[in-house]
């Protein structure tokens, strides 16, 4: 008789577990999908621009000559740009 008792006592621990495991899935169709949306947005992009400069300056006599220097000047550039922007 005690060995009904256990078996009965085993097999109700199967079932109790089961029924744990299978309550607790979920399925892909239960989540909300994400809305999504595209927004533009500008962004400035920094670039190096040459500028062409002529100085005088003077050689060991003093003389005077004209010399062509490179600067870079830095300028900013908007760019437009597609996001996805979802909540």
């Amino acid at each position: 008789m005690g060995w009904f008792i256990n078996l009965r006592n085993s097999i109700g621990c199967v079932v109790l577990m089961a029924g744990m495991l299978t309550s607790g899935t979920t399925q892909a169709t239960d989540y909300c999908q994400p809305h999504c949306y595209w927004r533009t947005v500008t962004v400035y992009v920094a670039l190096q621009q040459p500028c062409v400069d002529y100085v005088v300056r003077y050689d060991h006599c003093g003389q005077p000559y004209l010399s062509k220097v490179v600067t870079y000047k830095t300028i900013q550039i908007p760019v437009r740009k597609q996001l996805k922007v979802c909540y």
